[in-house]
């Protein structure tokens, strides 16, 4: 049977890494964004009949019932769904630093909406044809901000941690019908393809940034068949950073200096 995944935030760089490895690999992906994912169209002519772009936002029930209903016309099933859409700290539409007790409520809505909320309404939309693949797995995208507060970046930690009460809650109610729900918390990835720098003494326990190979071997490699008995799990992909000790600088003012040339996304 074909194996099938929806991911969403295609058109983000994390998110297009993981639709090229995943047809890469075989699978037919199902491509969601809001945004114009052309980004995502880089492959051959053998390996785009696997890919299926979709605009759609994920917040939307009406957009993500016509997804679903158009996988249902495509494949009848669905075996992986990523939820990869987030507003992380380089998104062009909204900033989420600054103080919770200072925040924008539009601004709160947004990262809530986008983080949390659209990750409910993909899994409530596809969890018909995630039941009728037999076995399948569901795998939220979180960060380590949502286990280790830092400052000035509120709203987005909140909501990250938030995913992951969300993940477990989905765990246990799904795990009768063989679905799997899990998390991979990020640390601070790269944002290119360029060489991991050396960064001395920051911004990880690692002392360099993840690579958005590693996220996207990481996540295909959480949908194999060796992690059906595990659900409701946190899984780091962090450099370390969850080992930190309490007293460290925060996490944004150590990675300062990429999100300033903008060429790394803190997540």
């Amino acid at each position: 049977m074909t194996t099938v995944t929806v991911v969403t935030g295609a058109a983000g760089l994390i998110g297009g890494r993981l639709v090229r490895h995943l047809v890469d690999h075989g699978s037919h992906v199902i491509a969601l964004d809001e945004r114009d994912a052309s980004g995502v169209d880089l492959f051959g002519a053998s390996r785009q009949s696997r890919l299926t772009f979709l605009r759609a936002d994920t917040t939307n029930p009406a957009d993500m019932t016509s997804v679903a209903g158009d996988v249902a016309r495509r494949y009848g099933h669905v075996d992986h769904f990523i939820h990869a859409a987030a507003v992380t700290a380089l998104s062009d539409s909204v900033n989420p630093f600054g103080d919770l007790v200072g925040v924008d409520p539009e601004v709160w809505r947004r990262i809530v909406d986008v983080n949390l909320t659209g990750a409910l309404i993909s899994v409530r939309s596809l969890v018909e044809l995630l039941r009728a693949a037999g076995r399948a797995k569901v795998l939220f995208l979180g960060s380590i901000q949502g286990s280790v507060p830092t400052l000035e970046t509120g709203s987005y930690a909140v909501s990250k941690a938030a995913l992951v009460a969300l993940a477990r809650q989905l765990a246990a109610e799904l795990a009768s019908l063989r679905i799997t729900v899990n998390v991979l918390s990020l640390g601070p990835i790269q944002a290119t393809d360029q060489t991991v720098p050396d960064v001395g003494e920051g911004p990880t326990p690692m002392r360099r940034f993840g690579r958005l190979d590693e996220v996207a071997q990481a996540a295909a490699s959480l949908l194999g068949d060796c992690f059906d008995y595990m659900t409701g799990a946190v899984i780091p992909l962090d450099g370390g950073e969850h080992l930190r000790p309490r007293g460290n600088p925060p996490r944004n003012r150590l990675a300062s200096t990429a999100i300033q040339d903008e060429s790394f996304g803190v997540l």
